[in-house]
């Protein structure tokens, strides 16, 4: 059953070098949307292993005009009973 919305997304506010060593440690290969070689002010990290987008989405960067922010997804809490 899927959670509640402020269960399903909950993402980290982290700096740029965060970013980077998440991504570097990040155990599975990730695809980035749009490619890195694409000029964007917003990319998203996502892991085919999740399933689909928005679910598998685990960071993202964006830039808008001299602001710049990165995200990285929390764990999904688990209930217990």
């Amino acid at each position: 059953m899927r959670q509640p919305f402020k269960f399903r997304e909950q993402w980290l506010d982290v700096s740029r070098e965060e970013l980077e060593a998440f991504l570097r440690d990040y155990p599975r290969q990730l695809d980035a949307r749009p490619p890195l070689g694409r000029k964007a002010n917003y990319r998203e990290w996502l892991d085919p292993a999740l399933g689909a987008w928005p679910d598998n989405a685990i960071a993202k960067a964006w830039k808008r005009g001299a602001s710049s922010g990165w995200q990285i997804r929390q764990p999904i809490p688990t209930q217990e009973r």
